[in-house]
């Protein structure tokens, strides 16, 4: 029976490669012997990370390291001399996946170029592997040593989880805007005609650590910055973001453009420090200059003095001359729209009682030919409006549906196409959350409805639909349980409007350790020639404050036929609130329209830093 050492020397020569006539001995380059893990290595052979184990099986976690502990001996009599050790990475292997280290407590790149080695001195580094993607991955090191002699080996490691990447993986930009100590709520985000993308955020801790400000961030097309603005009031002032999973979420739909290129934004102001009467508040911005054309604040029943006169607008739709914004009025018992011109004149005031005694929301809007669509809230479940001559003094309820999505459902997030069909988020939230979405007909019947299927829990959560040039994308966050079933990802789909089937659906992952852990929601999506353009809100919880990025991964979960049940709420006329509602310029009401300081940048993805938890906005562009 052979013994352990033959069994050792004939796995050796099985992974490594027999050496054949003229070669030097195994092991060795001549003057160098080079070991793995104490495991002699042949010059052009193959080291299989970890413990030579070329099994596909034997994978590494997707975003954790893989260190192989190496050796470098001079093997010959005579002093040698190391030129270099470099590695090359095998086409389509990212450069975090293969790195050289030293062996200190805190390693450092190697950098051992130069040294003389006097025989039978060793020199000891890692080639660390750090996969982020689960197919075999490799790279080539080379030792240049004595002006020019070489010894090269491939090491090669397999990533765990079946994930491969959607497309390249890598946006080709990604950029983040926040501030260190400061937290960046982003709302949603619109596309200028040059590709730039404008987003609306809430912030905190910039100008006063005790309330929070509305903050609007231009970036071009390039992924430079072109300004980053904050409305800053005496009180709180919120553009409510669609992140939260409970009743007072926000909307994807709180910002616009017309047609000349202004920007809109939908939100609401205190005017005292009980934090709980609220005007609705209305900006209108030059995308040029990111100076303020007009801005209002709305009451629907002269100024607020108590919580039930207070209103606020989630959303805001431009269709023309016309500016639609809807949210909530007389202290969130009704659904508002609230019309202006695009001269800052009020055009109408409407108010819907879905539910009699209960509160109700519009939390989206989209508008087609003075025909408009309204999702929100009302008595604790979802509510879908269509109301006619949306663009007149006089609005009418078509009809109102109440999807039935559970307690705390909500729609917010809608858009029409040119059929008048009406694309909708559907919010369904609490201890088992969804990401669904569906087409509902002009006539309030559902025609199909989605859901992505990933993962149990409360991770999924639909934040943005658009219909653009004949496609429909639908963004949220996700938590694959393969990926980020901790805090969720993530996740953007493309569908075929006429049914619903899937045309591509995209995971963002950026691992789940300390130093990599957070969350990313996508709120905001346009397209800009071939590629895809997201707003994403990033958030690192209390641990990760150095790694805000990852990379798009083809989606794990799956698209699969959902069920909800409609049903029509009465369609009762609605109140005209305009003769009684208070109109007026907003620039009383704030201390500022200020530049964000210095201390709020944007950068690289990959350069940003910041104080855990902190949250971020961020633009990424990837072609599908």
């Amino acid at each position: 029976m052979a013994n352990r050492t033959t069994l050792t020397l004939a796995l050796t020569l099985l992974l490594t490669g027999c050496p054949t006539a003229g070669d030097p001995p195994l092991g060795t380059g001549g003057s160098l012997t080079v070991a793995a893990e104490g495991e002699p290595i042949a010059n052009g052979g193959t080291y299989c990370t970890p413990l030579n184990s070329c099994n596909p099986d034997n994978v590494v976690a997707l975003f954790s390291e893989q260190r192989t502990s190496t050796t470098i001996t001079n093997a010959s009599d005579a002093p040698v001399t190391i030129d270099s050790v470099s590695l090359t990475r095998a086409a389509g292997n990212m450069v975090e996946e293969w790195t050289l280290i030293d062996t200190e407590l805190v390693p450092s790149p190697l950098a051992v170029d130069g040294t003389v080695l006097q025989p039978g001195d060793i020199i000891d580094f890692y080639p660390r592997f750090f996969p982020v993607r689960s197919d075999e991955r490799s790279a080539t090191i080379t030792i240049t040593y004595d002006g020019g002699d070489t010894f090269a080996y491939t090491i090669t490691g397999n990533g765990s989880y079946d994930s491969l990447f959607f497309g390249d993986g890598l946006p080709s930009q990604a950029t983040v805007w926040g501030g260190a100590d400061s937290d960046e709520q982003p709302g949603g985000m619109v596309l200028d005609a040059s590709g730039g993308v404008i987003a609306n955020s809430n912030v905190n801790q910039i100008i006063d650590a005790f309330t929070e400000d509305i903050a609007v961030t231009s970036i071009d097309a390039s992924g430079a910055l072109r300004w980053a603005k904050i409305w800053n009031g005496q009180y709180e002032d919120l553009s409510p973001d669609p992140g939260q999973n409970g009743e007072s979420g926000g909307s994807a739909d709180s910002i616009a453009i017309g047609d000349d290129g202004s920007i809109y934004v939908a939100g609401r102001t205190s005017q005292t420090n009980s934090n709980s009467t609220f005007y609705s508040l209305l900006l209108k911005i030059d995308a040029g200059d990111g100076s303020i054309v007009w801005e209002r604040a709305w009451s629907p029943d002269g100024p607020v003095s108590v919580a039930s006169d207070s209103s606020m607008f989630y959303a805001v739709h431009v269709d023309g001359d016309r500016v639609y914004c809807t949210g909530a009025a007389l202290g969130e018992s009704e659904v508002s729209l609230v019309v202006y011109d695009t001269d800052g004149a009020l055009v109408s005031a409407t108010a819907f009682e879905v539910h009699d005694g209960f509160n109700d929301r519009g939390y989206a809007i989209d508008v087609d030919a003075g025909t408009a669509y309204i999702g929100g809230n009302g008595n604790g479940d979802a509510i879908l409006l269509r109301v006619d001559g949306a663009d007149t003094a006089a609005p009418s309820l078509a009809w109102a549906t109440q999807p039935g999505l559970g307690t705390g459902g909500n729609i917010n997030s809608v858009a029409v196409d040119d059929s008048g069909d009406v694309y909708v988020a559907y919010d369904i939230r609490g201890a088992q959350s969804h990401f669904a979405f569906g087409k509902v007909g002009s006539d309030g019947q559902p025609v199909w409805t989605k859901e992505y299927a990933a993962t149990a829990g409360d991770k999924n959560n639909v934040h943005v639909v658009r219909w653009i040039d004949g496609a429909l994308y639908v963004g949220g966050r996700t938590g694959p349980a393969l990926l980020d079933a901790q805090m969720g990802d993530a996740l953007m789909i493309e569908v075929n409007p006429a049914d619903g089937t899937e045309v591509w659906a995209a995971e963002y992952f950026n691992g789940t350790g300390p130093d990599e852990l957070s969350e990313h929601r996508v709120k905001g999506i346009g397209v800009v020639g071939d590629d895809v353009v997201t707003a994403s809100q990033v958030y690192t919880g209390t641990a990760n404050y150095e790694r805000y990025w990852g990379y798009w991964y083809a989606a794990s979960g799956a698209l699969v036929d959902a069920t909800i049940t409609f049903s029509d709420r009465p369609s009762a006329a609605g109140t005209d609130l305009t003769a009684g509602a208070l109109s007026q310029d907003a620039v009383g009401m704030r201390n500022g329209w200020e530049d964000a300081p210095a201390t709020v940048p944007l950068v690289d993805a990959t350069e940003a830093v910041g104080t855990a938890p902190d949250a971020g906005v961020m633009v990424m562009r990837i072609a599908p």
